[in-house]
């Protein structure tokens, strides 16, 4: 009786651990925009939407208009909407494109893109389009983007313009990324669960031994 408890409170420690490991992280922000991204008015040279290494230096940092948080709530802390310097109202620069890079230790599990464009965009993640937005007014959207990122870079490029002719000038452009990735359990814990399991294999084989004799 004695060892059959031994053996039960053994795996029970050991399958505790192994699900402490397996259980994933909660999903977090991987990007947004904000004045780190480098955007222009001017038609861009190719490679902008998918090379790492694509020369952004003589692009403009964004000019931040609003936080997305302020209209949508606190979820979207850190998300802010975008454009040139030329500012919200330009008359002269309706169209525009931006970029960044996002660098990622490992392929999240899942991730997902949401975004405001007003009006019209195009948006790609390493050079593939992800969302193409032409009806011609301002909206948001949500698209899963799992199968697109990669561990190491990741180009993430928009292009968004402002149907000025319809709508009145009130250009802006945001975007935003959320991940979740497996955690990463400590050596410690792969120790312990190595513990545990030994313990249910020593106990089994004692059990094994009294009654082989």
């Amino acid at each position: 009786m004695k060892d059959t408890k031994r053996t039960t409170a053994a795996a029970l420690f050991a399958a505790a651990l192994l699900a402490a490991i397996c259980t994933p992280a909660v999903a977090d922000p991987l990007a947004a925009t904000g004045s780190s991204w480098r955007v222009t008015a001017a038609g861009p040279a190719a490679g902008w939407d998918s090379s790492a290494s694509f020369d952004a230096t003589a692009w403009q940092s964004a000019t931040v208009l609003y936080d997305v948080s302020d209209y949508l709530g606190s979820a979207y802390a850190g998300t802010k909407g975008i454009w040139t310097q030329a500012g919200q109202y330009s008359t002269n620069e309706t169209t525009i494109w931006g970029r960044t890079v996002l660098n990622l230790a490992a392929a999240p599990q899942s991730a997902t893109l949401e975004y405001g464009i007003d009006d019209d965009g195009d948006i790609f993640v390493n050079g593939a389009l992800v969302v193409g937005d032409h009806n011609g007014m301002a909206n948001n959207g949500l698209v899963d983007i799992t199968s697109y990122l990669v561990a190491g870079a990741n180009v993430i490029g928009f292009s968004a313009t402002d149907n000025f002719a319809v709508w009145g000038y009130n250009h802006s452009a945001w975007l935003r990324i959320e991940g979740t990735v497996a955690a990463v359990p400590e050596p410690s814990t792969y120790a312990m669960l190595l513990i545990g399991l030994g313990a249910v294999g020593l106990v089994r084989g004692r059990l094994r031994r009294e009654r082989d004799r």
